[in-house]
This record gives C-alpha cells, sequence and structure tokens, in this order.
C-alpha cells in the first residue's frame, strides 16, 4: 500500500531494516522518522499518531454502519462486529501509549458497538 504511518518499537529496527532493503531493491522506497521515547515531544507524537489513526478508524466503521439498510447481508454485519473488535483489541494493545485518550477511543467503540445492534434490531424487525 501507498502512503501510512505505522509505529515500530525499537527493537524491531534490524527487521525494519531488511525490509528497507528488500523494498529499495525493487524499486520502492520506505521512509522512516525515528521518534526518541521517553521525551515530552516523542511520546505526544507517539499518543497522538496513535489516536488518531484509530479514531479514524473508527468512525469509518461508525459511518459504514449508517449506511447498512434491508438489503445488506449478514455476513456484512458479521463482518462490521468484527471490525469492531479487532479496533477494541487494537485499542487495548496501544493503551501504555494512549494515556488518556484511551478513554476516548474506548467511549467510541461502545458507541459505534450500540449503533451496530441498533441496526440489526432495526433490520430484523423489517424482516
Amino acid at each position: 500500500p501507498q502512503g501510512g504511518c505505522y509505529l515500530v518499537l525499537k527493537e524491531h529496527s534490524a527487521f525494519l531494516d531488511s525490509l528497507e532493503s528488500f523494498v529499495e531493491r525493487v524499486g520502492g522506497q520506505l521512509l522512516r522518522f525515528p521518534v526518541p521515547s521517553g521525551t515530552k515531544a516523542g511520546d505526544q507524537s507517539v499518543k497522538q499518531t496513535i489516536a488518531s489513526g484509530l479514531s479514524a478508524l473508527i468512525n469509518e466503521y461508525s459511518n459504514s454502519i449508517d449506511n447498512f439498510g434491508s438489503d445488506t447481508k449478514p455476513s456484512t454485519l458479521e463482518k462490521a462486529a468484527d471490525h469492531i473488535r479487532v479496533a477494541r483489541f487494537k485499542v487495548e494493545s496501544y493503551s501504555a501509549y494512549l494515556e488518556d485518550e484511551r478513554a476516548k477511543l474506548d467511549a467510541m467503540l461502545v458507541g459505534a458497538s450500540e449503533r451496530l445492534k441498533e441496526k440489526v434490531n432495526q433490520l430484523a424487525a423489517t424482516v
């Protein structure tokens, strides 16, 4: 994929070096920006990057729920529930970096889950 921002822990930098070498050999480019941990600016940058990425992901899932209608397949509804579960796992996994942002993301996930339940109930009532 083109573009994107990913957090890679320092202990995985040797693998990332190998990946960068491979990507360059096949004509691509891998740009990296080290962010020093333990500094106010570095920690804040990581927190904001992770929180905004997860927030955008949750919003994308929530918006897709609004577009579900009577023609929505059960597998699509199940896939939406899976997406919400994966997002919840990501929030839990990154909780050490998120600090106070985690509460906001958890609330967004609860909202998305509730909206999905309401939509499923609404669609079930029309059948």
